[in-house]
Parts: structure tokens; sequence; C-alpha cells
């Protein structure tokens, strides 16, 4: 399998997130959550090996279980957060026209892998409501190996994902 590629895809996500919250100390706060997104990534390429043949990467969905450990500065929840990450995608490829026409093939499968990260979460302006900003690094491995005429793809799948969310608080929260 030849080539390296950057998959610089940009999208949207949009989902929802469930989790509990236990204070170890006054400030010491840990946690458990997960959460299920629509993940809207369509990345394609036509140059794939420096010459005409394309590639694609379309997600469909991300879903994570995570625990988290956060320092509470009574303003913000400061966190780290790690677990486990499944990713549903389609790889697509078509090799060179000029190698035995190569036709276009693909392959959807859901992924698993780990994931990393960490955020802040602070008090909305409304009741009861948070504000978060998360950073999330997922690596979901490799994706199918795709021939097309001879020519081979195989996709490494790893994401950042920056969210900002509003979360709805139904105990007394960390602060």
């Amino acid at each position: 399998i030849r080539g390296v590629i950057n998959n610089n895809g940009t999208g949207f996500t949009a989902g929802g997130i469930a989790g509990y919250n236990w204070h170890l100390a006054p400030q010491w706060v840990v946690g458990a959550e997960g959460d299920f997104s629509w993940l809207g990534i369509d990345d394609r390429s036509i140059n794939y090996f420096d010459r005409p043949a394309s590639r694609g990467i379309d997600t469909k969905w991300v879903a994570t279980v995570r625990a988290r450990v956060g320092y509470s500065t009574g303003a913000a929840l400061l966190y780290l957060t790690g677990g486990g990450a499944w990713v549903n995608l389609q790889d697509s490829f078509q090799g060179s026209p000029f190698r035995a026409g190569g036709p276009r093939v693909s392959s959807t499968e859901t992924l698993s892998g780990l994931t990393i990260g960490g955020g802040i979460e602070s008090p909305f302006f409304i009741p009861g409501w948070m504000s978060r900003t998360e950073y999330l690094f997922i690596t979901a491995g490799k994706g199918d190996t795709l021939n097309s005429g001879g020519d081979l793809f195989r996709a490494d799948h790893d994401f950042h994902l920056f969210r900002l969310a509003l979360v709805w608080n139904f105990g007394a929260g960390w602060n």
C-alpha cells in the first residue's frame, strides 16, 4: 500500500451527552459520561499517489464513553477525559484510470478506538445550564484495504474534535 495523506476535512457535529459527577474533595470532581453525535465530515482528494486517483472518507456518527477528572476553580471546571470511541464511516477509492481503469470501490464500517482530551465547563447565564468547550482526539484505527485496478488504499482514522456545548445540570453541579 503506497501513499500518505492528511485528512483535513472539516464538518459539523450535533448530538447529546449524559453523565454523572462525584465530588471527592471541595475542588476535585470525577465523573463518567457518554455521548452520541452525528459527525458530518466528508473529505475527498483526487490526486492520491501523485496521479489521477480519488479517495474519500465520509463519516456518519461518533460515540464515546469516557471517564473525567476535573478541578473546580469555583467559576469553572477544568477537566481531562479519556475512554473508548466508535466511529461509523465510509472509505471510498478509485484507482488510476491509466492502470486497468480502476473501478470505484467503498467500504462502510464502524471502527472502535480510544479518545483523550480536555475542556472547561462553566455556568451559563441561564440558571441550571452550563457551557462547555472541549477538545477530543479520537484514534479509530485502520479501515478496510480497498483494491481498485491494482491500486490499494487503506486509511488511518484519527480525528480532532473541537466542540462547544450547552449542558443541562440536573443536580447541584460541581461548584
